[in-house]
């Protein structure tokens, strides 16, 4: 059942993930990352709150294997994903087809009548590569902060560092070999820490 889920999934980060990959057709590609990215963020969305709002109920009783699966696929992808600068906002804009290649700059908005601080850094937000974290700051937040030890993943360890790559990697160098788990708190404050790197916040 998860396999078939992974796959829908999948299939919609792929289209905002384009970013990543060199092919013919940018503008194409822009416009298609942009009108797939509400779908994206609705689904991940759901899949996180749904969480935070059946942990609450659950308490200490395990969840169902797929839902743990569904949550940290959902946080590991998401903490991997770069957006085209601008997608975000194209993407809740009036025109999203028309704003997906080039966007209004930020001296318009400055010179707007009702221009804020709040809404400048609303606007910036939405500019962001990013900005898809930035959305989810709240429902992070929540998971992050749980008392209750949460969903784990084996993730293995490279040249001192965390990869978020499955531990059933086929590579077998030795600075692969050995492992660490990381739980669905670890992959939230991991989101964070790159919204704060992304503000200029010295972590």
């Amino acid at each position: 059942m998860f396999k078939h889920y992974q796959w829908y999934v999948k299939s919609l980060f792929i289209k905002p993930l384009l970013r990543n990959c060199h092919v013919e057709n940018e503008l194409s590609r822009r416009r298609l990352a942009t009108l797939s990215l509400p779908s994206l963020l609705n689904r991940c969305r759901a899949a996180l709150v749904d969480y935070v709002a059946d942990e609450c109920l659950r308490g200490n009783v395990p969840f169902p294997r797929v839902v743990e699966e569904e949550l940290l696929y959902v946080l590991r992808k998401l903490l991997e994903l770069r957006l085209w600068p601008g997608t975000l906002w194209a993407a809740q804009s009036h025109n999203p087809t028309q704003n997906a290649i080039q966007q209004p700059g930020v001296a318009e908005v400055v010179a707007s009548a009702d221009a804020t601080p709040s809404l400048l850094v609303a606007d910036a937000v939405k500019r962001s590569s990013v900005a898809h974290l930035f959305h989810f700051y709240s429902v992070l937040v929540e998971i992050a902060s749980k008392p209750r030890r949460t969903p784990a993943v084996p993730v293995i360890v490279k040249n001192g560092r965390a990869s978020l790559s499955l531990t059933k990697s086929r590579q077998k160098t030795p600075e692969q070999r050995s492992t660490v788990e990381m739980d669905a708190r670890d992959l939230a404050r991991n989101c964070l820490k790159e919204i704060g790197r992304e503000m200029g916040i010295p972590y």
